[in-house]
């Protein structure tokens, strides 16, 4: 056998089985494949945009003065900004993998995960902190419940 064959071999041997791969993304639901990058062609959109999950306001009851649209849009509600601090869960780059993390993650957390739009990336964020000890301590809580994050400046 030449050397050739001989590393050829070793190095196969060293790479790991599908079942290997298929256990590994199974432990790690949240790393989809990345999305393809997208060219960004109109300059007039925002940069950062945030969105919430927020229950939609019961309709209102119809009478006939309420028939006609308002003549002003509502505007969707805001994230609250009682605090400078929050947790960064995870970074995705896929908006629809992002939806379906925040899903996930609202369900352990037991609280709103608010999903950061900053181009290409979509971050989930939780918490709204007012000092950096606070957060640090609500991370280690979520330590506890197996998520991992790191504090940023909201």
């Amino acid at each position: 056998m030449t050397v050739l064959a001989i590393l050829t071999t070793s190095l196969l041997c060293a790479l790991p089985s599908p079942s290997e791969v298929r256990a590994d993304l199974d432990a790690y639901p949240w790393r989809p494949a990345p999305a393809p990058a997208v060219q960004d062609t109109d300059s007039k959109r925002p940069t950062k945009e945030t969105v919430t999950t927020a229950p939609a306001p019961p309709p209102a009851p119809a009478t006939a003065s309420s028939t006609k649209p308002s003549p002003t849009p509502t505007p969707a509600p805001a994230a609250s900004t009682g605090g400078t601090w929050a947790i960064q869960l995870v970074a995705i780059s896929n908006a629809d993998a992002a939806r379906s993390e925040q899903k996930r993650l609202e369900k352990i957390v037991g609280g709103t995960v608010d999903l950061v739009v900053e181009p290409p990336m979509n971050k989930l964020r939780w918490g709204n902190f007012a000092t950096k000890e606070e957060a640090e301590a609500a991370k280690a809580a979520l330590k506890a419940k197996s998520v991992d994050g790191y504090v940023v400046r909201r």
